[in-house]
């Protein structure tokens, strides 16, 4: 390679990667009877998706599916590429949709990024955080969306702003069922309290139901997030920004 960072970039990227594999993959593109037939830009998103996946395999945090951002982000890519950002992001989008992360579990990076203080505003019960990757935007957009709730868009489409509650949905659908069972016996049972002649029986949809039937939020909030347990680590951050 011509630049000499590139080249150690390179060997760091790919010293564990398959390129046996990966030649396998671009020899099906050509020399099945189809060579030349492969356009451009399918032949640039798979060396793009070569590339991702030999950086996530190297920025992976710990034992853990969840990597680094800031060793992945648009800007480094872009000057290790020599393109754009606007055209990382691009090529991120279309990958994800073209040659999806197996192990890609967004609850466990926003809880990551949540867990960086200096970058997480909370006022008013909205909770205001940078979020780097477009497919994990994504992820958490329709999460909210599917939930009842909206996400707040911004001309910088990196800003994310998310109520608690929605939050404290996806905490309550980390638990473990038994868990599950204790948080919908309490709201239950706060429902009859105040006689609304409704009750919650699906655990993925418990603040959903709840703003739905019209109660005293920001009471069963507090306390719903109080029975979270301690290895959550939505539940934690949660805690932490009432601390």
């Amino acid at each position: 390679m011509k630049h000499e960072q590139t080249e150690k970039a390179y060997a760091e990227y790919f010293q564990n990667f398959d390129k046996v594999k990966a030649f396998d993959e671009i020899a099906s593109l050509f020399y099945d009877k189809n060579f030349g037939t492969v356009s451009k830009s399918d032949m640039e998103l798979l060396m793009f998706r070569f590339y991702m996946e030999a950086m996530i395999e190297t920025n992976k945090i710990g034992d853990s599916d969840v990597i680094s951002y800031a060793a992945c982000s648009d800007y480094k890519m872009s000057q290790k590429l020599g393109i754009t950002q606007q055209r990382v992001r691009n090529l991120k989008v279309k990958k994800e949709l073209i040659y999806p992360q197996k192990d890609f579990h967004w609850e466990q990076s926003l809880a990551y990024l949540l867990q960086e203080k200096n970058k997480v505003e909370f006022h008013n019960g909205i909770i205001r955080v940078n979020i780097p990757d477009p497919n994990l935007f994504d992820a958490i957009q329709d999460f909210v969306e599917d939930h009842g709730g909206y996400v707040d868009l911004h001309y910088n489409r990196k800003i994310l702003e998310i109520k608690e509650e929605y939050l404290l949905q996806l905490a309550i659908m980390l638990e473990q069922k038994e868990n599950q069972e204790k948080i919908l016996d309490y709201i239950n049972k706060e429902l009859k309290r105040e006689k609304k002649g409704k009750s919650v029986h699906n655990a993925s949809a418990v603040m959903k139901s709840i703003l739905e039937i019209g109660v005293n939020v920001s009471e069963i909030l507090s306390n719903v997030t109080g029975m979270i347990s301690p290895n959550n680590q939505l539940g934690n951050v949660l805690h932490s920004l009432h601390a």
